[in-house]
């Protein structure tokens, strides 16, 4: 086991945790600065601040991707996989929300013109819950 990720063996060999949040954690982050300060310190100005938005939408694909195939080799091949269904599950549910808010603010900000005007919704929080109330 190296660094929390594990091996499973069957006819076909793939990576595995207990749960795949470890594993999308290790991918999108081999290496992270020592505070947020600093990073947003070093990062420079000429850069679009779009790009951080688009980099974390690229994580939350990358983490609802390692869910989907966690999913699939635990139901495929359960004998050799010691994926738990509830960490599948929860993974699943806070990699898809969180790729849904990171796409909605992306929309909202970058290509709707900015910050949202005095009176309308300011998160995507609320035009969730307005949206699942309407259902």
């Amino acid at each position: 086991m190296i660094d929390g990720v594990g091996i499973c063996t069957s006819s076909s060999s793939y990576l595995h945790t207990d749960s795949p949040i470890p594993l999308a954690h290790r991918l999108t982050h081999p290496s992270l600065p020592p505070s947020p300060q600093t990073a947003v310190r070093a990062w420079p100005k000429w850069i679009p601040p779009s790009i951080i938005t688009v980099a974390q939408i690229s994580q939350m694909i990358v983490g609802v991707g390692i869910c989907a195939s966690s999913f699939y080799f635990l139901h495929t091949d359960p004998e050799h996989c010691q994926v738990k269904r509830q960490n599948v599950y929860a993974g699943a549910l806070m990699y898809g929300s969180y790729l849904y808010l990171f796409c909605d603010f992306f929309v909202r900000r970058f290509l709707r013109g900015g910050k949202p005007r005095l009176g309308e919704e300011k998160s995507a929080v609320l035009t969730m819950t307005k949206k699942i109330k309407a259902m």
